[in-house]
């Protein structure tokens, strides 16, 4: 921003997908808002996860683009309907400024729909579609090598000379428990087995070797579930850990989150869950057998880890010491490099 620029009022953030990026961009948010005590923001996203950025006290508005939908039936009558009414409402505000944190043709489309003063997204070298950043006014500075909430709240530095190296906020410490939802145990830690693709995935036989260390130290392990193939594969891990493991409930994203605030411990691969409680404060160790592990590490760098990387899965010894310490260590200050303000090439 220019220093004689007036405090700005409205912001309209564009990230579409995925979860684990939501989550990022919702410490982005926490600095433009500490930054700019006031501002309004309103968010565009993808209706699958239109949950992550409603968990955000200060986001205002939340518009849903029904991106798959859209793909599957782009003539559809609804989705026409859908479209217009989505221009209609991001013509309501004249935003001070749109900040893209996809970086590619389809947040582009929907950057060009809202009426803004300024709009901003990635280098090309870190966005998606690298030739759509020619279209905005300003790009950011690349940000090579660095973790997705640390790229992307250097992004927001450079659109509204917020703080990127204070200790990331975002802005789930006081998510309540939704009317007659299940309560979480006492003494619990989750375990996340689950993965988007195949070679994502732990093995059974380290998972229940898990679940029974984490019995032995006195916490109860809940595996969740969203579908039925995600039950089928906890349930069985729940019988085979033996007594003191439990199947959870099916939770919506917002109970989770609730949840998350009294749990000790997560274990997860990279999934938007184990971002979640990383995000939240849990000590979680994610895992990793392809990377980068380093951008995609959990939310938290003072009390998560990434483990393992580069082709091969962590070692069983590895995960069990990650373990203990994190159950037991003082957590470690966030590193000060881990983002700085950065602002924006014109």
């Amino acid at each position: 921003m220019h220093p004689n620029s007036p405090p700005p009022r409205h912001l309209l953030v564009v990230k579409l997908s995925a979860l684990g990026d939501q989550i990022f961009m919702l410490a982005a948010v926490s600095d433009a808002l500490r930054r700019w005590p006031g501002l309004t923001v309103d968010w565009v996203v993808d209706e699958r996860f239109a949950a992550i950025p409603r968990l955000h006290p200060g986001v205002r508005r939340v518009f849903t683009v029904p991106l798959r939908r859209w793909r599957k039936a782009p003539l559809h009558g609804r989705h026409w309907r859908e479209l217009l009414d989505l221009v209609g409402g991001l013509r309501d505000t004249r935003y001070d400024i749109v900040v893209d944190g996809q970086g590619m043709w389809k947040s582009l489309f929907v950057t060009r729909m809202a009426r803004a003063a300024d709009t901003i997204t990635h280098h090309p070298s870190d966005c998606g579609e690298a030739p759509s950043a020619r279209f905005f006014r300003r790009r950011a500075p690349a940000t090579p090598h660095l973790h997705g909430a640390a790229r992307l709240r250097a992004l927001m530095a450079a659109a509204l000379d917020s703080d990127a190296a204070r200790a990331p906020d975002y802005g789930l410490a006081t998510v309540p428990l939704p009317p007659g939802a299940d309560a979480p145990p006492a003494d619990w830690a989750l375990l996340q087995p689950h993965a988007s693709r195949a070679h994502k995935r732990w093995h059974d036989e380290e998972w229940i070797a898990l679940g029974r260390a984490v019995v032995a130290r006195g916490l109860m392990p809940v595996l969740p579930w969203g579908n039925d193939a995600e039950r089928a594969e906890s349930s069985a891990l729940v019988a085979a850990i033996g007594a003191g493991a439990r199947l959870a409930p099916r939770l919506d994203i917002a109970t989770w989150t609730a949840w998350l605030g009294s749990a000790r411990l997560c274990v997860s691969t990279d999934t938007g869950l184990g971002h979640i409680a990383s995000a939240c404060g849990v000590p979680t160790l994610m895992l990793f057998r392809t990377g980068p592990e380093a951008v995609f590490a959990p939310a938290n760098p003072a009390r998560s880890r990434a483990l393992g990387g580069g082709g091969h899965w962590p070692e069983r010894a590895e995960v069990m010491a990650a373990l203990d310490l994190a159950l037991g260590a003082t957590p470690a200050a966030i590193p000060a490099e881990s983002t700085g303000a950065i602002r924006a090439e014109a």
